[in-house]
């Protein structure tokens, strides 16, 4: 799975380093990501370049786009509007059909409202909105710590609307010219050569069995709580000798932190893979948290991992979300109690 970040306007250094942090966490996913800069186009004259032709054929090949310009005098830049000019001849064609991400920062004012018009114009052109990111320069680096921790949230939601495949719902924008790309289109894709044809992008793959466990997970996501953390400096319960990661997941009740919901009830069951198999599962009742060796039947949620990942989870070095969504957690139950787990138990 490919993503493709589109950058226009005068150098950043703060776009930069948002995209920075965006690589990361779609390289952490699995997603490769290739930037491209459109101030290689040349002015719109209403035809087609061998430029524009390019970058539309790594467009049509990919999963998702993320648009990142340099908002100056309240609009988007020169290149992003010429591109936007260069599309509307393929306007409704399949290759528009994926979600945008746009990402907008100015020293001034109307980094909102260039993103709103970037969303809009993809919109427009037949593909779906998933959201923007503006940012005020003058106090970005105050702010830095919280931009940081919602990108990467935000980033992560990308990652899911594009891995369900979600496709865009028609609005009396697109539906007012709906048709006419495939007039317009100029047979596009006899156009791409043969490296483009040959690019690996998004294979649309629709597993409906596990499309529905997504779908819950994605909700229990959007309906999450933003927590602060919070340091457990009361407790006086000494903390365990962890050797393995049997010892850590038994160790759990000494992690947990009930100041996060005192009414929150559940049972977990861990089975943990190794060459020595491993069942556990901790019961959360009235604001305590019980640990018990063994299988209880009725659990409220089971996960099922390698030894080496349950490590990587009670470390805090992976998030149970994160875990589940490349494959590497098997969840049975409720899905909506994943969000939860990685907030109330401390790292180890």
């Amino acid at each position: 799975m490919r993503v493709i970040i589109l950058k226009s306007g005068k150098e950043d250094p703060i776009i930069e380093e948002i995209l920075q942090s965006i690589s990361k966490v779609l390289g952490e996913l699995q997603v490769e990501v290739r930037e491209i800069q459109l101030d290689v186009l040349s002015y719109y004259k209403g035809y087609d370049t061998e430029e524009i032709k390019e970058i539309l054929g790594y467009i049509n090949q990919a999963a998702g786009v993320i648009v990142a310009s340099r908002v100056e005098l309240l609009s988007i830049s020169g290149s992003l509007s010429t591109f936007f000019e260069y599309c509307s001849a393929h306007k409704g064609s399949e290759i528009f059909k994926k979600p945008i991400f746009s990402i907008t920062s100015t020293d001034w004012r109307g980094e909102r409202e260039a993103g709103e018009y970037i969303l809009h114009a993809w919109s427009i052109l037949g593909g779906s909105e998933f959201g923007k990111l503006g940012i005020y320069a003058p106090v970005y680096e105050s702010q830095k710590d919280e931009i940081q921790n919602n990108l990467e949230r935000m980033t992560e939601d990308f990652y899911r609307m594009i891995k369900q495949d979600r496709r865009p719902i028609v609005g009396s924008d697109f539906s007012n010219f709906s048709g006419q790309g495939s007039n317009h289109s100029g047979g596009f894709g006899q156009v791409l050569s043969k490296e483009e044809e040959k690019y690996e992008g998004h294979t649309g793959e629709k597993d409906i069995g596990n499309r529905q466990e997504r779908d819950i997970e994605d909700l229990a996501n959007f309906f999450e709580k933003q927590l602060s953390e919070v340091e457990d400096k009361e407790s006086n319960i000494p903390k365990p000798q962890l050797k393995t990661t049997r010892h850590m997941i038994s160790s759990l009740p000494h992690y947990f932190q009930g100041q996060y919901d005192s009414e929150f009830n559940a049972t977990i069951q861990y089975h943990m893979l190794a060459e020595e198999s491993f069942s556990g599962y901790i019961t959360i009742e009235n604001g305590e948290c019980i640990f018990n060796e063994g299988v209880y039947q009725g659990a409220d949620v089971e996960l099922t991992a390698d030894e080496d990942i349950f490590k990587e989870i009670l470390t805090k070095r992976l998030t149970t979300q994160k875990a589940f969504m490349l494959g590497q957690l098997k969840v049975r139950g409720n899905f909506m109690l994943l969000a939860k787990l990685d907030q109330i138990f401390k790292a180890m």
